[in-house]
């Protein structure tokens, strides 16, 4: 059986977390077919904290189905988190910090599961949405990481991504349903702004890093003239799409920065901003090549795609390692500059004793 990595954090250059996700057990049948099986239980998945340093695994936290943390402002050794596990009941969820110093855990009560959640790392908070699966409405509530107990709650406009924006500190909602962008305080959950776009959101959006922007795709689709018979769509639309591309909105004041349609062989879906948030990284070429968009010059360039390895790296705070799943249920941390094996760190597949 080989753990299962289902991505990686850094905290600091000497701090590396490391998610499980698992164990994977391949079975060989008699006519020497072969499948993969994921085990998940409270044993297999969590989270392990790394100390580079000392190249030593220095804590667990097991039973979690995932896990999400996010370093505490302030703290080098605390993060918030966001943790979601399957119960006899159903899917719930808890929130609260961990200290990786010291395996300390404030924790809340298990709740019923959540649509989406989101950290405030600016408030030590978190912001938790739900869909009342009677009444049809969404719920916004807010919870304190101090006292992990709820300080706020709201019934809001139905959305389907919900964030939190560092740089502005400001609350971002996106709806597929009416095509519109929300601003709440992220501590009362009141009302900031509201926008709705001349074209269709399709997924959710992007930060940018310290900008107080976001990215958001769209497309524009063909559709027939009012009345017209749902037949005669195919003949009067050519294209499914008549452009779909990327667009820029200043997260505060809800105005659009930059808009770029793109050529059809781009997955604006995937867009993304590079580390520094100079520009937009898209897949491109289907899949075969990787293309940059820059806002403010409306420039694009197009390069080959990253290796595999290129892309499942995690480099560290300080550039000088990375780390990147290894061979057998292990992590390797390398060189960023020569890319020579510092260190390989086998994975336990059950807990460490204590």
């Amino acid at each position: 059986m080989t753990p299962l990595v289902t991505s990686m954090r850094w905290v600091d250059a000497s701090t590396l977390i490391v998610f499980l996700g698992g164990m994977v057990t391949r079975l060989t049948a008699a006519d020497g077919t072969s499948q993969q099986v994921l085990e998940i239980d409270p044993t297999t998945n969590g989270l392990l904290v790394l100390d580079v340093a000392r190249r030593q695994i220095v804590r667990e936290l097991r039973g979690a189905s995932a896990t999400i943390t996010v370093p505490r402002a302030g703290s080098p050794t605390e993060l918030l988190f966001v943790e979601s596990a399957h119960h006899a009941d159903g899917a719930k969820e808890r929130v609260g910090r961990i200290d990786i110093a010291t395996g300390c855990v404030h924790a809340s009560e298990w709740v019923r599961g959540w649509s989406m959640i989101a950290i405030d790392t600016v408030n030590e908070g978190f912001l938790m949405g739900h869909q009342d699966p009677n009444r049809g409405a969404e719920t916004l509530e807010r919870w304190d990481a101090a006292t992990s107990r709820r300080t706020a709650s709201r019934a809001v406009p139905r959305f389907d991504v919900l964030r939190h924006d560092r740089t502005t500190n400001l609350a971002i909602m996106t709806s597929f349903g009416d095509d519109a962008i929300r601003v709440r305080d992220p501590i009362t959950l009141a009302d900031r702004a509201e926008r709705r776009l001349d074209v269709a959101v399709t997924s959710g959006f992007a930060i940018r890093p310290g900008r107080g922007e976001i990215l958001l795709p769209f497309e524009r689709r063909c559709t027939p003239l009012p009345g017209a018979p749902r037949r005669t769509m195919r003949r009067m639309c050519k294209e499914a799409f008549l452009d779909r591309g990327v667009v820029v909105v200043a997260i505060d004041s809800l105005a659009e920065v930059a808009r770029a349609t793109l050529p059809y062989d781009f997955e604006p879906t995937r867009a993304s901003w590079s580390r520094d948030g100079a520009h937009v990284v898209v897949p491109c070429g289907r899949g075969r090549e990787q293309c940059e968009w820059t806002p403010e010059t409306g420039a694009i360039r197009r390069m080959p795609r990253p290796s595999l390895d290129e892309w499942s790296v995690t480099p560290a705070p300080d550039n000088q390692t990375y780390a990147m799943p290894g061979p057998d249920g292990s992590v390797e941390l390398r060189s960023r500059s020569t890319g020579k094996l510092l260190w390989q760190v086998p994975l336990p597949r059950r807990p460490l004793p204590r």
